[in-house]
């Protein structure tokens, strides 16, 4: 359970996160709070009926998200906890907010400035500080980390990628059918051939001329 919920908040990071009946869609991503900032959390709640959900304030990185404060504990059907940011936080790129009840829901990464310096941010902009993982290996120009076109295309961030590159492990393989076609291609006569084509025959000569020339040869 536990490593599902970590693929779910890494691959839902880059927007609204939503997991199962909790969607988190304030603090927004990136959003950076300062002391006696309110730090508003709303979400939407699904079927899930339950008395109370703990909304709490946590940081660190996906795999292993550390509780700072729980915020609040209420009915979840409220739908919003609103709490203060005062001097005794930790400067941090690497919060998030959880909902917790029976179900469960993250926010995106947000930034708090309160005690102490903020570190810098070395990975990709607004998945606290981290670059991107395999299974969503590219750093979108937006700052968010996914594995569509949008991410991996124009604007992609190679050096906050994963191993330091834009691209899917579709395009990847997509790539290498391409090299392998072009390394099979034969030319018959005129015609070009090749593994999704195929024409030649085993002299490489192309049929439809060995068919003519044959035609030709009975007329004569």
């Amino acid at each position: 359970m536990h490593s599902i919920l970590i693929s779910s908040f890494l691959l839902l990071s880059s927007a609204l996160f939503v997991s199962a009946d909790y969607g988190v869609s304030s603090p927004p991503a990136g959003e950076i709070f300062k002391i006696g900032d309110k730090l508003e959390v709303k979400w939407t709640v699904g079927n899930i009926v339950e008395p109370s959900v703990d909304v709490k304030l946590v940081h660190g990185p996906a795999e292993n998200l550390q509780l700072f404060r729980k915020l609040c504990t209420l009915d979840p059907k409220v739908g919003t906890c609103t709490t203060a940011i005062d001097e005794n936080i930790p400067s941090g790129i690497d919060y998030a907010i959880i909902i917790a009840g029976k179900d469960i829901g993250f926010s995106s990464y947000f930034t708090i400035q309160a005690k102490g310096l903020l570190p810098e941010n070395k990975g990709c902009p607004k998945m606290g500080g981290k670059d991107c993982p395999e299974n969503l290996p590219c750093c979108s120009a937006s700052g968010f980390c996914g594995a569509t076109e949008g991410h991996c295309g124009t604007g992609c961030q190679p050096g906050k990628s994963f191993n330091g590159v834009c691209i899917t492990k579709g395009v990847d393989n997509l790539i290498k059918q391409k090299t392998s076609l072009k390394s099979s291609v034969v030319k018959c006569g005129k015609k070009i051939c090749n593994s999704l084509a195929p024409c030649c025959s085993e002299k490489n000569v192309q049929p439809s001329n060995t068919a003519e020339k044959a035609a030709k040869s009975k007329r004569a």
